[in-house]
């Protein structure tokens, strides 16, 4: 083989473009490889599952009567439903000594991004676990943690989540995974403002199809106002106005950089905000109806704003077609008050015309635009853009035009 492959710069510029089974299969190439692609392997964990594996196979018991040995493992969550993993819950077959731990803290030192479901059986799973840790911390490196909350017992103990939760992470998200697991998520929130010790995050995200209860919203409130050094946020949880309630509730983040949020009711009615939120916002994508996207756009701050992603969804609207088009001109003209805006990214599910794109012609810092639903005629495409867009947007070099969204 050629030897520039001995050069791990040349491998890792590869491995970068590569998912994780590919790095995985770029390793049975050459031997060489291994040692340079590990990292890359075991950087992201989507279940605590595969890491357990790593543990000495005479200490994990085995349990199904057709004898698969530690089913659950191999496949976390994909064995479950919405409420969890099933099968019986395993058991240790020994206590775990401090040389069981090797292999487990070889591997485990390059994880930066992991995934735990948190559910009745599997918390009763970890609990041998993390009965009998080593003293070197199972997850040094770790920086981002993902929640999938499931169905959780009132009387469960939710003590494990700290050893998910060193002093290194800066990202906690948490989905919720199970339609009823409202009460759990709560009880969620409580331990990570009550019962952990958390560092500073830098980014925090909940999602998931539910409904948060004022309990719920509370405490997603409580969280976010204790820690003071969150950039990016993410709320797609609940109706655009429980929605709305918690961005007015933490309108005053005060380094906050990037906000998303998916309304998962569409319609309401909302009121407008008395004062601008998140001043230092830079990038902002959302996600629902023109109504809760208007109250939004109209409340967060503007000087800043370098990149807006718009999904207007499927209006109740009917034949009121003008009080659709007026709701989004009225969005677009919040969108023109971001004058230093780079990326303007607008997807409708009902069409509008492409006069209304006067509304952000002050936005002259435009360098990439998508137009998906927007009506620009049967002639303009991406590469027969008409000139008043380069006119009126002197620094466009990037533009993607549909006439209709794909789904209608």
């Amino acid at each position: 083989m050629h030897p520039i492959w001995d050069i791990p710069e040349i491998v890792e510029f590869i491995l970068d473009f590569l998912s994780t089974r590919d790095a995985a299969v770029l390793t049975a190439v050459r031997r060489a490889f291994w040692r340079t692609a590990l990292p890359y392997i075991w950087r992201e964990i989507d279940t605590f599952y595969k890491l357990i594996l790593l543990l000495p196979e005479d200490a994990l018991s085995k349990w199904y009567g057709d004898g698969i040995a530690v089913r659950r493992l191999f496949v976390g969550r994909d064995l479950g439903t919405a409420n969890g993993p099933v099968g019986k819950p395993f058991t240790l077959k020994r206590h775990l000594q401090e040389s069981d731990w090797e292999r487990f803290l070889v591997y485990s030192r390059y994880t930066k991004k992991l995934s735990v479901i948190l559910s009745d059986e599997t918390l009763k799973d970890y609990l041998p676990i993390f009965a009998n840790l080593p003293a070197t911390p199972i997850l040094p490196n770790l920086t981002s943690t993902q929640f999938e909350v499931s169905e959780i017992s009132r009387d469960q103990s939710l003590e494990t989540m700290s050893t998910f939760l060193p002093q290194t992470i800066s990202e906690v998200q948490i989905l919720v995974v199970a339609t009823g697991a409202v009460f759990s998520t709560g009880r969620v929130l409580q331990a990570l403002r009550e019962e952990i010790t958390l560092p500073d995050l830098k980014s925090f995200a909940i999602k998931g199809f539910i409904y948060p209860t004022p309990y719920l919203t509370r405490g997603i409130t409580e969280l976010l106002l204790s820690q003071h050094g969150i950039q990016n946020l993410d709320i797609s949880i609940g109706s655009g106005s429980q929605i709305l309630e918690l961005i007015h509730s933490v309108g005053e983040l005060p380094h906050l950089r990037q906000l998303r949020s998916r309304a998962l009711q569409w319609e309401g009615s909302f009121d407008r905000s008395s004062r601008i939120l998140f001043p230092s916002l830079e990038a902002f994508e959302i996600r629902g109806s023109p109504s809760f996207i208007y109250a939004v756009l109209d409340c967060i701050g503007s000087e800043h704003m370098r990149s807006v992603q718009v999904f207007v969804y499927g209006s109740s609207y009917g034949d009121d077609l003008e009080a659709y088009v007026t709701l989004m001109s009225r969005c677009l003209v919040s969108i023109g008050r971001f004058t230093h805006l780079k990326t303007l990214d607008l997807e409708l599910t009902t069409p509008i015309s492409g006069g209304l794109l006067d509304h952000v012609w002050t936005c002259e810092s435009i360098e990439a635009l998508r137009l998906v639903g927007v009506d620009l005629g049967p002639l303009e495409t991406e590469e027969t853009h008409p000139s008043w867009m380069t006119t009126t947007w002197p620094r466009l070099t990037k533009v993607e035009l549909k006439s209709t969204f794909n789904s209608v």
